[in-house]
């Protein structure tokens, strides 16, 4: 039987800055909030989503509170239905929480295992894709307010390396989430300059092993 796409858009945003992200440090689950720049960013990306082409009909962040707030904040002018889903949380860095990267790069004996008393790799992605399926199963159009190595575990999980997601930015990926890859799915940034949407297709580079995130 020839299978038959069955193509879904999801947006996907990565909170706004925090005072973690300035310092380059690794936050993990560390509950943090944004911070002024960080609202700023939500701000002016909830009068972009007002643009696009189709509104996201729910708002899924989450749960950890610079997720929460950002969602929020972009809810204000969207005004769908707001839940949380941990399964999007960012990776449980355990040791490595709160130390900047640069040390972390030196420190990993085993790189491809996972923080020390954190989680690994594999059991991140798992629990990412998980969410992403369920998620694009179950709405038209969602918009998730999640991490940035959540966005990347997702991509990573089917050998895919995408450019660094970057705070309170929108980007879009349609694909086929019934099957077992995400060949063919276009991952786009959606922007604006001088008042008009700019949707700029990402490149997707494949790659043939395990990622960092």
């Amino acid at each position: 039987m020839v299978h038959v796409p069955k193509l879904k858009s999801i947006y996907i945003v990565r909170h706004g800055e925090t005072e973690y992200n300035v310092a380059r440090t690794a936050t993990g689950q560390i509950n943090c909030p944004i911070n002024a720049n960080g609202i700023a960013q939500a701000k002016v990306l909830a009068e972009l989503m007002q643009k696009v082409d189709v509104k996201p009909d729910t708002v899924i962040h989450s749960g950890l509170l610079r997720a929460e707030q950002t969602a929020d904040l972009l809810n204000a002018q969207i005004k769908a239905k707001v839940s949380s889903d941990e399964r999007l949380q960012e990776i449980m860095y355990g040791d490595w929480q709160g130390v900047h990267f640069d040390l972390i790069r030196q420190s990993q004996a085993e790189p491809h295992e996972g923080a020390p008393n954190g989680e690994t790799y594999r059991g991140f992605e798992s629990r990412v894709v998980s969410a992403f399926t369920e998620i694009a199963s179950a709405h038209d159009f969602p918009l998730i307010v999640c991490h940035g190595g959540v966005i990347k575990a997702l991509f990573g999980h089917f050998k895919y390396v995408i450019p660094r997601p970057e705070n309170a930015v929108l980007y879009r990926l349609t694909a086929d989430f019934s099957t077992p890859s995400l060949k063919g799915c276009q991952f786009e940034l959606i922007s604006q300059s001088n008042n008009t949407l700019v949707i700029e297709v990402l490149p997707l580079a494949q790659v043939h092993s395990p990622l960092i995130y």
